[in-house]
């Protein structure tokens, strides 16, 4: 599931809430891989146990976390989940500079509330990121969207942490960073989820943006999680896990009942049988999902346009393949093109089809 952490708290109108733009953009994503549900927190719901059964966290205007689940959110992510931040008017510059999960050093905070006092355009920077690239236009994304507020971050302290920039200021300030840890990234928004700094929740790119956002921190996740027929899977539960009922969802819809085990060093989990049709395992503890596992049928198999040369070389010997050609009929020996020769044997072996059955009928 992910996780979306409320680090105001408190019940307020609709959509005053520091997550409510960020769960309207997530919930019922058709696009979503294995379409994770998402569970809102308030920050001190985050626990060391609430860590380990996410495969995403989206912190929104936390302060800081204790040192239990801070450290715990670090391994997580080192081993691949993902991890999005965005920032606010709570959050503790000083831990979050100190933090391996921070992006760097950060100051501030600089502005103010929306629509008080200067503001600054929203840049596209890395056009070939994920969460850009997947957008119909990238160097016009977010376009009229506006910050008023927002953390001060230095470019320097970003490329010290391996960091690159997604989104900027036209000032030239950093505001959307992401960063490297172990196998998993942190996304880091130098601004608030909600409009009180800015008005990005009211841009038509505001949905696929955070959408996108979470689908890139998932990446690692989702690479790990996509598996080839007749896999073998081994999850993970929590200890208190052993006592509710555990089951897979087939993707017929069947479920399957699964019994956990005690594996090396006390850790349980829970082993279903290969993973022989393709399509999407739920894993569900007590009816809710906990995890999606993705199985795909093998294309190298059938897909021709996923061989090399040397691969096309073995299937048809004698014939010359290029490095590129993206299918069989773009190119044969010399580099021809071999549409005109199979259509024309495609008709001759038609018509002596044809013949065959004519003087079979006469016959």
């Amino acid at each position: 599931s992910i996780h979306v952490v409320d680090g105001e708290g408190g019940e307020g109108a609709a959509l005053d809430a520091e997550t409510d733009f960020l769960q309207v953009a997530l919930e019922d994503d058709p696009q979503s891989p294995a379409q994770w549900p998402i569970r809102t927190l308030e920050a001190d719901a985050l626990t060391v146990d609430a860590v380990e059964e996410a495969d995403a966290v989206v912190l929104a205007n936390v302060p800081s976390l204790s040192a239990a689940v801070a450290e715990k959110l670090r391994t997580r992510v080192r081993e691949g989940m993902g991890l999005v931040h965005f920032m606010g008017d709570r959050t503790d510059g000083a831990f979050w500079s100190a933090s391996p999960l921070g992006p760097g050093a950060i100051t501030g905070p600089v502005g103010g509330v929306r629509t008080e006092g200067p503001y600054w355009e929203v840049v596209p920077l890395a056009t070939a990121h994920p969460v850009l690239r997947a957008q119909r236009d990238p160097e016009s994304f977010l376009d009229r969207a506006l910050v008023w507020g927002r953390w001060d971050l230095e470019w320097a302290d970003l490329w010290a942490r391996g960091g690159e920039g997604i989104l900027g200021l036209q000032d030239g300030a950093p505001y959307m960073v992401q960063h490297g840890l172990g196998e998993g990234a942190v996304l880091t928004v130098l601004g608030s989820a909600d409009q009180e700094w800015n008005n990005l929740a009211a841009n038509a790119d505001f949905v696929p943006w955070v959408r996108e956002t979470v689908q890139a921190a998932l990446r690692a996740l989702l690479g790990r999680w996509n598996r080839p027929l007749g896999t073998d899977v081994t999850i993970p539960i929590l200890p208190v896990w052993v006592s509710a009922e555990v089951a897979l969802r087939l993707p017929s819809g069947e479920r399957e009942r699964l019994t956990p085990h005690q594996g090396e060093g006390g850790t349980w989990n829970v082993r279903p049988r290969p993973l022989m049709e393709p399509g999407v395992y739920r894993f569900l503890v007590d009816g809710r999902e906990t995890r999606a596992v993705a199985v795909r049928a093998d294309e190298t198999e059938s897909d021709l346009r996923r061989a090399d040369a040397g691969q096309m070389a073995r299937i048809l010997p004698g014939l010359a393949f290029e490095e590129g050609s993206s299918s069989l009929m773009e190119g044969g020996a010399g580099g021809t093109d071999l549409t005109q020769p199979f259509l024309y044997a495609a008709l001759a072996l038609a018509c002596l089809e044809v013949l065959l059955a004519r003087r079979a009928g006469r016959g």
